[in-house]
């Protein structure tokens, strides 16, 4: 009886110890599934300058230099991977394989050089490259694209402000460069400075008919790696008023975004990428007074936008 008593004492102080642990463990998995919107904002300026130091990025003023070089819907040579995902994934399998390869754009303001400098999130964008090839609005990026400024004027420019992508993790990265945009299909095409680091991508994949199931990963309102999802409500070929030459490729879809989702990938049922996020537009019961409300339309890019900046 003593004997059973003295393990008895001692598998229950083993309890006691292994117990907080075991709870421990079963606490940090439950909260691996949720997001804390406030840590890709906590220290951010901090974060951003240190990587500034060890990246030494171009500023806007001097991306602005190399863009000015540019043509419009001018395709780039790049050889992009040719992974193609058929099996179909469940959106939890669709979550977790992307959401890694999505990033949050953000603008420091730093015109001052004596005022603190300002970390701004404002978009979003993702890698189709392990090398750090990513996508984007052009309206994301237009300031860079269109500047009025001379050339001599943008040298001289003192201005250090510049453009970042943090990704899911909370990591910095600067831009390196912009190799092709499309204004008419709002598509732009640039260079992540990831160092020697290989990236998780999202493959480009086909245009999909009407109907077909879609997601959508994005930061609507600063919530951040927000998935939504949908179908493909139309898809739509256009010319461009401007230039008749040029065809815009449009798909609207049902799945839900808002601003500070410019940009985000939108993705097939197996994980691979059919469209780009652009704008929405509202209609109206009454096109004079704008009341009431009847439907928000997703307006989106189809990914054959994106495969038109890139040669063979």
């Amino acid at each position: 009886m003593l004997l059973k008593k003295k393990y008895g004492v001692k598998l229950l102080f083993v309890a006691l110890l292994v117990l907080p642990w075991v709870q421990a463990i079963g606490q940090q998995k439950g909260e691996e599934l949720f997001i804390e919107d406030s840590f890709y904002l906590n220290g951010l300026e901090q974060k951003i300058m240190t990587a500034v130091k060890q990246q030494k990025p171009k500023t806007i003023s001097q991306i602005q230099i190399e863009t000015k070089f540019l043509v419009d819907d001018q395709s780039v040579s790049l050889s992009l991977p040719t992974t193609n995902n058929s099996k179909i994934l469940s959106p939890e399998e669709i979550y977790a394989q992307n959401k890694s390869a999505v990033l949050i754009v953000g603008r420091l303001n730093h015109a001052n050089p004596e005022l603190a400098p300002m970390a701004d999130p404002i978009a979003t964008a993702f890698f189709i490259s392990e090398d750090g090839i990513a996508v984007t609005n052009r309206h994301v990026f237009g300031e860079m694209i269109y500047s009025k400024k001379s050339v001599d004027s943008l040298k001289l420019s003192k201005d250090s402000s510049l453009y970042y992508v943090q990704n899911f993790e909370g990591e910095i990265f600067t831009i390196d460069k912009i190799l092709a945009y499309s204004a008419s299909n709002d598509v732009l095409i640039f260079k992540v400075n990831t160092g020697n680091k290989k990236v998780s991508f999202i493959p480009l994949g086909d245009p999909l008919p009407v109907g077909s199931k879609v997601f959508v990963i994005a930061h609507p309102e600063q919530n951040y790696y927000f998935l939504s999802e949908g179908i493909v409500a139309k898809n739509s070929k256009l010319v461009n008023p401007a230039n008749p030459k040029q065809r815009q490729w449009r798909m609207t879809i049902t799945a839900d975004y808002a601003v500070g989702s410019s940009g985000g990938p939108i993705i097939n049922s197996s994980g691979n990428l059919v469209g780009i996020v652009s704008s929405t537009s509202n209609i109206y019961g009454s096109k004079t007074e704008k009341i009431p409300l009847q439907m928000v339309l997703k307006n989106a890019i189809s990914v054959i936008a994106i495969k038109e900046l890139f040669k063979p």
